[in-house]
């Protein structure tokens, strides 16, 4: 069956290719697409099998057969598939459910089971991909195939035919649609999206009292949908925000034994205690070469643009670009918020070794601290990297956030401080600048594109490319990255303290205190540390606004600089 639909692609121009595993190995199937085409974009998981049989008579090999198909193949297929839509951060899945699996069908205990669970697995895949640009889908489909033609008419199985589905499922895959987490039922030209509805439901008084008698009194009530209180309730966060407040409101002698509903709880030593799984990330030498493009560098840069160039060496930021590339789930210690209220303020690295020009590296996450402040709060985390084939450490980095609205954990009743948590040395020195005019200044002019470019390496947040995006974040326009404007920095001091050697740079820590428009231009002062020679305090400022966008910052080197008195333009 595999080698004729491949047949019908390529007749009709197609490219294709057959895979004869079974889905519960995934990994091979997702492998044969990768080692074909170079890379997946598009994942529908739609095997299937039926072991129909009421569920009195049926057996446990039949419950298993029916979720190795239809629960575990997607899962496997998935989960192989899923590395590769994070790291080059697109993706689409559609997972063909049924709707046996929301209303039921006697004899099919089996398969509603496998086609519900579908659909909690669409919800949380789509939360956790959302922020690499991974759509996720769930589809019932109306169609006769050959799994329906052996329980439904042959009537009724030509006029469910697969064409009228397979449009729908196309367009859901298109990068035009930007759905997700949504659910469809489709078929015979008619097309509708499925959702889930509560009751307006009662609250009982909070007096401990809650009887047999008083839930059959009002149960009428709990499962009334006619009385126009009935809603959808979109995700997990807005189901605890309408019940919560709603049973405090009613029960004043209850709430007043708990934290304000607005207090955000934060067990801080559990988040630093977690252990997360080391990540790994795959680069050559074009993506460093990208890389250096991206934050500034050109043709005169050869030793960082050009592989054959006998000093050929990666930028030791491009690290940066690794460690947010596969960074971990931070945000299972924090309430939710908006992703719109969250700042990168600083950042911070020690290097170890020279960055290699291509590896695949192993990062391991933690969690270094959370800080409770009164407008939100502060999240600090850290990441090791180490070469995966030699085990040999390279650098050691600590990422400073701050996210607006969801602070005063710290004032919940029973709350702990913690101590004072580990920190990386560079992290705690102070990078503030003199007042005396600075040793060495490098300007640079960034490109109305330069945003444009330095998003395909790092993030895909819209906030540096959509206007509309940028405008909800009280932006005039699109800005640059942090990380972005950290490189062009960076570059400017191995420039001129360090003969273009970024071999030699071994620390750095800056906080950044206002964004760069793409196309403004950057202005670097550099001071040599009177107390340390090998540490430059630097500062840069955007010369068309006059204004300061990196401040308290610092380069180590492994040697003095050596410079001379000039002003540097690029």
């Amino acid at each position: 069956a595999a080698d004729l639909v491949v047949q019908e692609i390529k007749a009709a121009g197609g490219q294709a290719v057959a895979d004869y595993n079974s889905v519960e190995d995934g990994d091979r199937i997702v492998q044969t697409a990768i080692n074909s085409f170079g890379r997946i974009d598009i994942l529908i998981n739609n095997a299937g099998i039926l072991r129909d049989k009421s569920f009195i008579n049926m057996t446990e090999q039949e419950w298993d057969q029916v979720y190795r198909v239809h629960l575990y193949g997607t899962y496997k297929t998935t989960k192989a598939a899923w590395p590769h839509f994070v790291k080059q951060k697109s993706g689409s899945i559609i997972n063909t459910s049924s709707t046996v699996g929301l209303y039921g069908n006697f004899g099919q205990a089996n398969y509603s089971s496998m086609k519900a669970a579908m659909l909690g697995f669409t919800n949380v895949l789509a939360i956790e991909g959302s922020k690499y640009n991974i759509r996720v889908n769930a589809l019932a489909p109306n169609a006769g195939t050959a799994m329906t033609a052996t329980i439904l008419p042959k009537e009724l199985v030509e006029l469910f035919k697969p064409d009228y589905v397979a449009p729908f499922v196309l367009f859901l895959c298109h990068n035009s649609c930007k759905d997700s987490g949504n659910f469809y039922q489709v078929g015979s030209c008619w097309g509708g999206r499925v959702r889930r509805q509560r009751s307006g439901g009662y609250t009982f008084p909070q007096d401990e009292n809650l009887t047999i008698e008083a839930v059959r009194d009002k149960f009428g009530v709990i499962h009334n949908f006619e009385d126009g209180r009935a809603h959808h309730v979109a995700n997990n966060a807005q189901n605890v925000q309408e019940y919560i407040p709603q049973i405090l409101k009613l029960n004043p002698p209850f709430a007043s034994k708990l934290p304000s509903p607005d207090t955000k709880v934060v067990d801080v030593l559990a988040a630093r205690n977690y252990k997360f799984e080391p990540t790994e990330f795959t680069y050559t030498q074009r993506d460093v070469m990208l890389y250096a493009v991206g934050i500034g560098a050109s043709r005169r840069d050869l030793n960082i643009v050009y592989e054959l160039s006998p000093d050929f060496q990666t930028f030791p930021t491009f690290a940066f670009v690794c460690m947010f590339n596969s960074r971990s789930n931070y945000e299972q210690f924090i309430p939710t918020f908006n992703p719109m209220m969250l700042v990168h303020i600083g950042q911070s690295v020690e290097f170890f070794r020279e960055v290699p020009t291509s590896a695949t590296l192993s990062i391991t996450h933690r969690v270094v601290d959370i800080i409770d402040k009164p407008k939100g709060i502060v999240l600090i985390t850290g990441s090791r990297v180490k070469d995966k084939e030699s085990d040999v450490p390279i650098c050691e980095s600590e990422t400073t956030l701050f996210i607006a609205g969801i602070g005063g954990f710290s004032k919940a009743a029973g709350y702990k401080s913690p101590p004072s948590a580990d920190r990386l040395r560079t992290s705690l020195i102070s990078g503030k600048t003199p007042e005396s005019p600075p040793d060495k200044t490098v300007i640079q002019k960034t490109s109305p594109e330069q945003a444009v470019l330095y998003r395909l390496l790092e993030s895909y947040n819209p906030l540096h490319i959509d206007p509309e995006m940028a405008a909800k974040g009280n932006f005039k326009a699109p800005i640059l990255h942090g990380l972005c404007t950290l490189g062009f920095s960076s570059r400017h001091l191995v420039n001129e303290m360090a003969g273009g050697d970024a071999r030699k740079l071994k620390a750095l820590k800056v906080s950044f205190s206002s964004p760069v428009y793409p196309g403004e231009t950057i202005q670097t002062n550099m001071w040599i540390d009177k107390s340390n020679p090998n540490r430059v305090l630097f500062s840069a400022k955007v010369i068309e606004r006059d204004i300061i966008v990196i401040a308290n910052a610092f380069a180590e080197f492994s040697e003095p600089p050596k410079f001379s008195i000039a002003k540097s333009n690029l």
